[in-house]
């Protein structure tokens, strides 16, 4: 407070003597309470803060999001291969008591399907096993039966997918897509 004071006499020019500006006590005390009273923030975040992070999350949502769609799609394709599987261990058990395997056209209710657990948006069937080339015969439908699940979406990325038992795998899909480990 004696600083302030010996400042007094000189209130237009700087107090050179103590390096002090020529501001009075009540003035500095004045001037520090709006400065203060400006500092305080309400709680919340500015516009600016909300824009960084949405945008961040937006990028971070750009990258997650083909993974959990192919994700999604393996599991899908999981569950297909093991819906086969179960199909095929049926026409095996069948034709152990019937001459003959079960055909039936996707989509069609069969005997074999009954108490089986289909994805959903598939389509199982069985035919007589394709001839693996152009040249070499089909082998008999005593032989050899096919199992296939048809996809009934257009927007799938795969097509067919289909197991035989003589242990021939095939996928109708798209080229990047493994249907079979």
């Amino acid at each position: 407070l004696a600083s302030w004071s010996a400042c007094r006499p000189c209130p237009g020019a700087p107090c050179l003597r103590h390096g002090a500006d020529p501001a009075t006590p009540t003035e500095r005390t004045s001037m520090t309470a709006s400065s203060s009273r400006s500092s305080k923030r309400s709680p919340g975040f500015t516009l600016l803060e909300l824009l960084v992070a949405l945008s961040l999350i937006a990028t971070l949502s750009s990258w997650a999001y083909p993974a959990y769609q192919r994700h999604l799609l393996q599991g899908q394709l999981t569950s297909i291969r093991l819906a086969l599987s179960e199909l095929l261990l049926r026409e095996s058990a069948w034709r152990n008591s019937q001459p003959d395997y079960a055909r039936f056209a996707a989509g069609h209710t069969h005997v074999l399907l009954e108490g089986m657990v289909t994805p959903p948006g598939v389509m199982l069937g069985a035919r007589r096993c394709q001839a693996p080339t152009a040249d070499s015969p089909a082998p008999a439908a005593s032989d050899c039966i096919e199992v296939f699940a048809q996809a009934t979406a257009t927007s799938a990325s795969w097509r067919e997918l289909s197991l035989d038992s003589l242990g021939q795998r095939r996928c109708q899909a798209e080229p990047d897509l493994r249907c079979w480990p």
